[in-house]
């Protein structure tokens, strides 16, 4: 065996880097216990959605004079990347290569600038776009062009990253972290939102930008106090019995005194609410309100709406007292309509 044998490594196959990887991931699992978040590409395609094909996109415009970024391919089709996290401005991972641990990868991202965050608020603002809209790139192509390149977009130069690896290799970036940035581009297929807190913005915010001014409007999440008896689809008391434009009615907060005491009182009126699933069903059923209406009501986007029907545990605690406050409304005006309806009976 010649010396530059020992010196220079042979390359490993594509099988051979797997398996190799996948030791280093039980090695590491089982002595500290950590649970890892690998890369896992199945096929050639690295990235097979908008978000990740264009993080790709943007990171093979950096300059790569030594190749490396096709040697980061390779070894993330390989499954060398066996750890990846990303956090708001920070990438950290693990990457299997020719030594006996994993070599240690950290990429600094530059937070956007306060203007850049401006700009991208501005244009979201000008279109109607919803949470599920931004997620699967589904965008006017103006905008698409703005997150995807310029001074404005999204996505990350060369100069706002900052690239650090445990390997010798002093190439920047070296394969190790080119093979991070591609597992990077992967992740995104699975979890876009990821992008935006990468970048230091709020992806709510965005998609709630764009209907800010219509749901800015006077009366727009309160219910509509005009033609009441086709919104609710019964009879209801005549405009002196409800009165026109509904007011909540709110207690006064009460005194120290007078402020319940006992923890099980307060449980007791707590389980009186019903759960969000029922509370929308409610809501829906007696203004017979279709999912556009019932989002411009309770003030929120088409997607956060969908988030509250798919997903009602993960809603925010704002977002579910809007629904509490839409469904104490509707429950007291059903009710003084019902009331009025069977007095009106009653006299007959």
């Amino acid at each position: 065996m010649a010396w530059y044998d020992d010196y220079f490594p042979r390359s490993l196959t594509k099988a051979e880097r797997r398996e190799q990887a996948a030791k280093m991931a039980a090695k590491i699992t089982k002595k500290k216990g950590r649970q890892l978040s690998p890369v896992e590409v199945e096929g050639i395609k690295i990235a097979k959605t908008f978000w990740g094909k264009a993080w790709c996109d943007n990171i093979e415009s950096y300059e790569d004079e030594d190749h490396r970024l096709a040697r980061g391919r390779s070894y993330v089709r390989s499954g060398s990347v066996i750890d990846l996290v990303l956090e708001p401005g920070n990438i950290t991972a693990l990457v299997a290569g020719s030594a006996s641990k994993p070599y240690i990868v950290e990429i600094k991202v530059a937070p956007l600038s306060a203007s850049q965050k401006a700009h991208i608020r501005s244009a979201c603002a000008a279109h109607a776009l919803s949470t599920l809209d931004l997620l699967q790139g589904k965008m006017p192509q103006p905008l698409l062009e703005m997150f995807r390149s310029g001074p404005d977009g999204i996505f990350p130069t060369r100069k706002e990253l900052v690239m650090n690896c445990s390997c010798p290799d002093w190439s920047c970036p070296c394969k190790h972290q080119a093979a991070v940035l591609y597992g990077v581009g992967h992740r995104l297929d699975e979890k876009p939102e990821l992008l935006f807190s990468l970048r230091g913005l709020e992806l709510e915010e965005l998609a709630a930008g764009a209907a800010a001014a219509d749901l800015a409007a006077p009366g727009a999440s309160e219910l509509p106090g005009a033609d009441l008896a086709s919104i609710f689809g019964i009879e209801l008391a005549p405009p002196d019995a409800v009165p026109a434009g509904m007011p909540v009615k709110r207690k006064a907060a009460p005194t120290p005194e007078k402020a319940p005491k006992a923890p099980a009182t307060r449980k007791k009126a707590a389980a009186k609410t019903p759960s969000l699933p029922k509370m929308l069903m409610y809501i829906c059923k007696y203004t017979r309100w279709g999912n556009e209406e019932l989002a411009k009501n309770l003030g929120v986007t088409d997607g956060i709406l969908d988030t509250l029907l798919l997903a009602p545990s993960s809603a925010s605690a704002r977002n579910l007292a809007k629904v509490q406050k839409l469904y104490k409304e509707v429950e007291r005006i059903v009710k003084e309509a019902k009331a009025a309806k069977k007095s009106r009976d009653g006299k007959k």
